[in-house]
Formats: structure tokens, sequence, C-alpha cells
């Protein structure tokens, strides 16, 4: 499952809530899943023939285990982003693409869904 946010003066706009919701229930019943974070720089890394600028991307992820993000360093990532799920074969990095570390993520606020949410 993947989303899209984009930050605005009051808040967040999500593309497909749903993610949000599963996210939540996971962590609610603390199953076991990983969050990608892909975000965008100002920075360019190519530009393509047609004179489309391509963004640098920073990619981070974290394994959600007993309710709680634990996150992975970029080594981790690392090996992660570049191995097919499927075969275990190595996948050749992408252009413009910086895996960093990812950080400690705070649920001290974090609420349950209310029982009438479905």
């Amino acid at each position: 499952m993947s989303t899209e946010f984009h930050q605005h003066d009051d808040g967040y706009a999500v593309e497909h809530s749903e993610v949000l919701d599963h996210l939540a229930t996971t962590l609610i019943g603390g199953n076991d899943a990983a969050v990608i974070l892909r975000s965008f720089t100002d920075k360019v890394s190519h530009t393509l023939t047609n004179g489309t600028t391509i963004p640098v991307k920073r990619v981070c992820g974290w394994r959600v285990h007993g309710g709680a993000f634990h996150p992975l360093e970029a080594g981790q990532m690392y090996t992660v982003f570049h191995t097919d799920a499927g075969t275990g074969e190595p996948i050749p990095p992408e252009k413009g693409v910086e895996i960093v570390d990812a950080w400690t993520v705070d649920l001290t606020g974090f609420r349950t869904l209310p029982s009438d949410r479905g």
C-alpha cells in the first residue's frame, strides 16, 4: 500500500486515507509491517532530454513491530531497497536516490481509532 502526503499551512492532505487507517490498525494490533518514506528534495538529480528536471529523492524506513516504529540505518535500508523481494536478486541503484538513516518516531501522543470508525 502507498499514499502521497502534501503539506499545507493548515495540515496535510493524504491521497489514500485508507493507508493511514491500515497503519493505525497495524500499530494498535501490534502487527509487523514496514514503512518506507520517499521524500523529494529541492536538489536536482538530473534533467531528462525533454527538459524535465528530476529531483533528488531521500529514502528511509522503519520496521513496525510491537506497536512501535524501529528506525532502519541507511545500510540496512540500502540492502532492502536494492533487493528484489520475490527473487532475492540485486536491484541496481536508482539514479538520484539518497538512502538515509531513519529517525526515532515518538508515538506517545498516538490515539487509537474510535470504534465507530469502521
